[in-house]
């Protein structure tokens, strides 16, 4: 606890000399997908506030750095000038992904947790950590996308990820893709070739679209319960360029 708040106490004598902070947003439901980058330095400390009070931790490579906790905060201490290690925090039921990186680029730094990502509206563009697949969840289906643009050709990654107990069925025959109101030809290909998602599996396609153009473009596809029989329309919206992008926004309408 001593060292927790000398740790804190440093971080503010750090803003105090106007030293600057970089604070980054993260979100539990992206961290148990793919793993959030922590960036710390040599003579900085590193600070991650949780949503939800810390429950277990394991570290990769305990000489690498040094972790103390305290309740919802954590602080990070470099004992290396260099290298990487994996993190997984459990926090309210959430098994969280990190990877460590120690590097030169010195500032404190301040990460936080949030348990959930906002509702995104497909009208309102979002800002979205960079190096994490954003994603969105609508009762047991989690939606995560990306879309790049390569020439004139369009690359869409979008990945369902099944929650429920009940297998998800998938209609590839369904999925459509549009620009500026035009309908446009793809190519797609899935992970796995059955149509069926079957409880907490996923299944991605990869859709390539020749003579795509910057900019917003669109695509629906549907998915059924195959219990229940409830029917799932999904549509995401992309802003192309020629870097990867999480989805600009994504809705589920049943």
């Amino acid at each position: 606890m001593r060292i927790l708040a000398f740790a804190l106490l440093l971080l503010a004598s750090g803003l105090a000399q106007k030293t600057p902070l970089a604070v980054s947003n993260l979100y539990a439901q992206d961290l148990q997908i793919a793993p959030a980058v922590l960036e710390v330095s040599p003579g900085y400390t590193t600070l991650v506030e949780f949503f939800a009070p810390i429950g277990d931790q394991f570290v990769g490579n305990s000489g690498l750095v040094d972790i103390k906790t305290s309740s919802n905060l954590m602080v990070i201490f470099p004992k290396e000038r260099a290298g990487e290690t994996d993190l997984i925090i459990r926090s309210k039921g959430y098994a969280m992904l990190f990877l460590i990186k120690v590097v030169e680029r010195g500032q404190p730094r301040r990460y936080v947790v949030n348990e959930q990502r906002p509702a995104v509206s497909l009208s309102t563009p979002t800002t979205q950590p960079t190096g994490n697949l954003g994603s969105f969840r609508y009762e047991s289906l989690r939606i995560g996308g990306t879309g790049v643009l390569r020439g004139q050709v369009a690359e869409v990654r979008l990945n369902l990820q099944n929650l429920a107990l009940d297998n998800l069925i998938i209609n590839p025959s369904t999925i459509r893709i549009a620009q500026n109101n035009r309908p446009l030809d793809y190519l797609a290909y899935r992970k796995l070739l059955s149509d069926k998602i079957g409880p907490l599996e996923s299944q991605e396609f990869q859709i390539n679209i020749p003579r795509a153009a910057g900019g917003l473009l669109e695509m629906t596809v549907q998915a059924q319960n195959e219990k229940t029989g409830a029917l799932y329309n999904i549509r995401a919206v992309f802003d192309l360029s020629d870097s990867p992008r999480p989805a600009r926004g994504i809705e589920v309408n049943p």
